[in-house]
């Protein structure tokens, strides 16, 4: 089994460090100011953070389960600081580099593929295994085009309240 989470809005929630434009869509520029050590260490775990750090907590070794992270955001040390300081362990990481903009859908398609090529192991074996939880519209229908196993993790969080 493999499971893929986002983490913003996934996993996370970092929306005291969002800030929105007039046409709704993030402003990425007001999250990178926001993105200090000292916010990120403000951000909290949601229901499905809780579940994941749990699951890794009654222990992964000697099972056939893996985890991955798959996120648009740019990872810095005070991110990866903060998945360790919540348990909040993964085999495999895929990140936005610094600069890029391509479009989240795109971004995540192109790191699903990586994270077939790094695991040694065909998309069709994500189809059958992985599933992926995430809150963005556009990549859980980019997923499902793609025959991944797509949770809604806004839903599922809003039912484990």
């Amino acid at each position: 089994m493999l499971y893929i989470f986002d983490l913003d809005g996934t996993a996370i929630d970092s929306s005291h460090r969002a800030n929105t434009l007039a046409d709704g869509s993030l402003n990425l520029a007001a999250w990178r100011e926001n993105s200090t050590p000292e916010m990120i260490a403000r951000d909290s775990l949601l229901p499905l953070g809780e579940q994941w750090r749990d699951m890794v907590a009654r222990g992964l070794e000697g099972t056939h389960v893996k985890i991955a992270i798959i996120t648009a955001r740019v990872m810095g040390a005070a991110d990866l600081q903060y998945l360790d300081d919540n348990g909040l362990a993964y085999d495999y990481i895929y990140s936005r580099n610094e600069g890029d903009h391509m479009p989240d859908d795109m971004l995540k398609k192109i790191m699903l593929h990586r994270l077939a090529r790094d695991m040694g192991v065909s998309m069709k074996y994500l189809q059958s295994f992985a599933w992926f939880y995430d809150d963005n519209l556009s990549i859980l229908k980019m997923g499902g085009d793609l025959g991944i196993n797509m949770v809604n993790s806004t839903l599922y969080n809003q039912k484990a309240i």
